[in-house]
């Protein structure tokens, strides 16, 4: 079970140094990537035009995470159900829900100002208490 963990692991860190550009047309241009192969751990950050994506690997699961130049963020896991066990299928299909996710340029992007969350939404900022009270009124 190790090997296949280890398999796996090195799977994801090729996919993340080669493939996942195609994906973006070759838009993408890393900045930071560390890995801890003993504790199977992967940060990569690429720059977008508009965006900074951030993916995180720990052990079996992954997270992706979209910021603008003000640092304000969106997790892709806000907008889409995906499934985040750290593998090379479930990366590649979050991936491609990144994609579409940033070009349709409509997502929030939510940020902290004097202790309080707001969203940024269609050119407009709303304060708002939680993030599932944004998604329950855009519903």
């Amino acid at each position: 079970m190790l090997l296949d963990n280890h398999i796996i692991f090195n799977q994801c860190i090729s996919f993340l140094k080669k493939d996942i550009n195609e994906i973006f047309d070759n838009k993408l241009k890393i900045e930071v990537f560390n890995i801890d192969e003993k504790d199977h751990y992967i940060s990569a950050r690429y720059v977008l035009t508009d965006f900074i994506i951030e993916i995180e690997g720990f052990h079996d699961l992954f997270d992706i995470i979209i910021k603008d130049k003000t640092n304000a963020f969106c997790h892709l896991s806000y907008e889409y159900k995906y499934d985040s066990i750290l593998n090379i299928n479930n990366l590649r299909n979050a991936i491609m829900l990144l994609k579409q996710m940033i070009s349709s340029k409509c997502f929030p992007l939510y940020f902290k100002q004097n202790n309080k969350l707001y969203v940024k939404f269609n050119g407009s900022i709303k304060r708002i208490k939680h993030i599932g009270e944004y998604k329950n009124e855009s519903n």
